[in-house]
């Protein structure tokens, strides 16, 4: 289909935008390689990814049952999934997550946010859930999520990530 060339002006007359002077909701053009005419324009989102990350290694040896780290979250947000990956071998893990605000850190079992819907990887290297029943999703900044290994199989190495969305 060919493009109208009746956009291709509109597009032409947008304000030239350069990565020092981008703000977040800017409009830009989208170019094909190779072309000096916008094909369209997008909205400029500058939102970083928002991904809590813990890696928890047992140093060669399979990973221990109990507290395995902590993380703290300078920022408000609603989490949306979580993973699990072992990306040294297949097994099998149940990881619960404890929240508390900074003033009263340690979290203990009483703080979990799962319910009774834990993060299960069973005999394999990757797990997902974005359904998140009955978890207590909303993060305040200056929270901190503790994560408790409840037992393990086998691996050595886990990656828990946590989707969260900042613009709760």
């Amino acid at each position: 289909m060919p493009l109208d060339t009746t956009d291709v002006t509109l597009l032409t007359a947008l304000p030239t935008v350069t990565p020092a002077s981008a703000q977040d909701g800017d409009l830009v053009p989208i170019f094909r390689a190779g072309q000096a005419t916008p094909l369209q324009q997008a909205t400029l989102s500058l939102q970083p990814l928002r991904a809590p990350t813990l890696i928890i290694d047992g140093g060669g040896a399979v990973i221990a049952t109990g507290v395995a780290g902590a993380l703290y979250v300078p920022f408000d947000c609603a989490i949306t999934g979580v993973v699990l990956l072992a990306p040294k071998e297949s097994g099998s893990v149940v990881v619960d997550i404890w929240k508390t605000p900074i003033g009263s850190f340690p979290a203990s079992s009483g703080d979990s946010i799962c319910a009774s819907d834990l993060p299960t990887l069973s005999s394999g290297q990757s797990y997902e859930d974005t359904t998140l029943a009955g978890w207590t999703v909303d993060i305040d900044a200056g929270d901190t999520l503790t994560f408790n290994v409840d037992s393990v199989t086998t691996l050595t190495k886990l990656t828990v990530v946590l989707t969260v969305d900042t613009s709760t």
